[in-house]
Order: structure tokens, then C-alpha cells, then sequence
């Protein structure tokens, strides 16, 4: 194995006092995907300036 890629996929997001996404995730090693999770529910943040 010499490459594992993870993505995520995101389905919705909801904003109000929080932002909260609905995602699918996935970890592919040599561009198989080997592990797939549904839906995820992640809160999301702005980055901060650097």
C-alpha cells in the first residue's frame, strides 16, 4: 500500500445558531476504497484569519 486518500462528501448543511453538515465519508488505499461511513453529522467552524 502506498496511497490512502479520505474524502468526505457533504449532502446538506443547516445553518443556524450552529452549521451542521450531513456527510458521507470514505478511505480509499491504492484508489480502492476500502471503508465507507454514512451519514455523518459534523459541526462546522469558520477558519481563522492567519
Amino acid at each position: 500500500m502506498k496511497t490512502v486518500t479520505y474524502g468526505i462528501d457533504f449532502k446538506r448543511i443547516f445553518r443556524g445558531k450552529l452549521v451542521l453538515g450531513i456527510a458521507d465519508g470514505w478511505v480509499a488505499a491504492d484508489g480502492e476504497r476500502i471503508y465507507e461511513a454514512k451519514d455523518l453529522r459534523v459541526g462546522l467552524a469558520k477558519a481563522e484569519a492567519a
